[in-house]
Order: C-alpha cells, then sequence, then structure tokens
C-alpha cells in the first residue's frame, strides 16, 4: 500500500470512530511508551478507543465531519494521541487517572514524593557500585559478596529534581519512583470543549464537600421537620419523645406511660412531704 492509500485508510477509520463516539479527546504522548500504550489499549478493550495519527490527518477528519468537533483542531499541536468512548470526558479522566503506573526515574525529573531506599541487601556484587550508593546518601556493608544497605534512606525529598547519579542508582537497585500516566490537554463532547483544567477532579475534596453540603441540609430538614426518606427516622424519634413527655406530664393513662407517671408521682409526694414535715433527720 503506497503512502495516499495509507493515508486514506487512517482518515477513514478516524472518521468512523468520530462518528461513532460522543467523546472525543486528544492526549499528549510525551513519555509515553509504547508498552503502556499497548498496556492501556488491552486494558480499556470494549470501552475506550486509543489511537495515534499525525495531527494533520485528524484535522481533515474534523473539518470534514464538523459540527462543533471542529473546535478540537486548536490543539492539535506536538505529538497527540486521539482517544474515543462513550463514556463522560470525567469518566474518562478517572479511568486513566486509575491507569497510573510506576516507571524508572530519568535525571531532571521531579520527585512526587519523598523516595525512600529501604535498608537490606541490594543483591549487587561488590565493585564500583559502592561509591554511587555512597554517593547518593546509603550506608552500605559486604555480607556474602553482596552489598548490603545498612539503613533506611530518603535520598530525594518531595518536589526536588533527580541527579543523573540517583537515576542510575535507582535504576540498579529496580526502583520505580516515578508515576505515569497518559495525561489529556481536552476533551470533546455534547459541543463542549474541556480542557485538562476542568477534567481535573479533586475527588476527595468533592466528597468532603458532599458530605458538608448533605449534613447542612439534613439539619436544615430537621429543623424545619421537613419529612423525606432521610430526616423522617429522627423527626419520628422527636415526636415520639415529645409525646411522651406530654403524656407524662398530663398523666395521660396508658402501660407505655404508667411507671414513669408513678416515679414522677412519687418524686412530687417526696417534695410535698419533706415541705409539711419537713427533711427527716
Amino acid at each position: 500500500m503506497g503512502a495516499k492509500g495509507y493515508k486514506e485508510e487512517v482518515v477513514g477509520r478516524l472518521q468512523k470512530l468520530v462518528a461513532q463516539y460522543p467523546t472525543i479527546a486528544i492526549g499528549s504522548l510525551e513519555k509515553v511508551k509504547a508498552a503502556q500504550l499497548q498496556e492501556l489499549r488491552k486494558r480499556f478493550r470494549g470501552k475506550v478507543e486509543i489511537h495515534v495519527a499525525k495531527n494533520t490527518l485528524m484535522r481533515k477528519v474534523l473539518e470534514t465531519l464538523g459540527e462543533g468537533r471542529e473546535k478540537l483542531i486548536p490543539y492539535l499541536s506536538g505529538q497527540n494521541i486521539f482517544i474515543f468512548t462513550k463514556d463522560s470526558p470525567f469518566d474518562l479522566e478517572l479511568l486513566l487517572e486509575e491507569s497510573k503506573v510506576m516507571v524508572q526515574a530519568k535525571a531532571g525529573d521531579v520527585a512526587p514524593k519523598d523516595i525512600v531506599i529501604p535498608a537490606g541487601n541490594t543483591g549487587l556484587p561488590a565493585g564500583p557500585v559502592i561509591s554511587e550508593l555512597n554517593a547518593v546518601g546509603l550506608r552500605t556493608k559486604i555480607e556474602a559478596g553482596s552489598v548490603w544497605i545498612t539503613s533506611d534512606a530518603v535520598v530525594a525529598k518531595k518536589g526536588e529534581k533527580i541527579s543523573p547519579n540517583l537515576a542510575s542508582v535507582l535504576a540498579k537497585l529496580g526502583i520505580k519512583p516515578i508515576e505515569t500516566r497518559l495525561m489529556l490537554k481536552v476533551a470533546y463532547s455534547d459541543n463542549l470543549i474541556l480542557t485538562a483544567e476542568q477534567l481535573s477532579l479533586d475527588i476527595p475534596a468533592i466528597e468532603k464537600s458532599l458530605k458538608e453540603v448533605y449534613s447542612q441540609a439534613l439539619n436544615f430538614g430537621l429543623a424545619i421537620e421537613y419529612p423525606t426518606l432521610e430526616t423522617l427516622p429522627a423527626l419520628l424519634i422527636k415526636a415520639y419523645s415529645q409525646a411522651r413527655l406530654l403524656g407524662i406530664e398530663a398523666s395521660y393513662e396508658s402501660p407505655d406511660l404508667i411507671t414513669d407517671i408513678l416515679i414522677k408521682a412519687e418524686a412530687l409526694a417526696t417534695i410535698i412531704a419533706s415541705k409539711v414535715y419537713g427533711s427527716p433527720s
């Protein structure tokens, strides 16, 4: 197949996907490896279609099909991956967030959290590696021909750049401290464009906010005695308690109240007796 035939095939495939799926997203291919893409395709099969294509071909498809999809054209720069799904853009973002993998650090990467190298057998033979380990702040010893790290050590604080020496040591020790995932640049759905910032969801903060709103609404509903499935149990308990107190106050004869009424009568009789006869000596 010639270059022209290949391009026509790719355009035809993209046209079918754009027409079929209501959500179209553009992700960045930066720092995404072929093996990672293959794993994502396998993991998301049946839910998400992932395709790599030239921006010029995708531009042609978006211009041809239009209907609002052309709003994605300004974001066709750099190396991109195109994602198609019937889920909402937010569901897609959560799916990608859950698909993060750990990879080896490169010089210049920023530590996402404190990087700790634990004590133990490195499995590395004694030799020049000892100097490399010592250079990044690790205490070592040689035991049974193998290099051991004698104590846990924080070799990079959160936010610090990873040096070439440290990246080399981490690779030798098989430690993968960098989280990576397919990052969305933009998504289109229902004639709306959503940027990466708009798609980013702070789930813990949202859960906390919803819990606070729910608690406030529940307390307000109880205060104004508004009956709902959520407030009825507490309102019924409150109504029962008030009715019981009223019944006791009115000395209303009832099997449920007779014990409390007698206790109240006894207490009143004791008070009256103490006033008439005085307190017992």
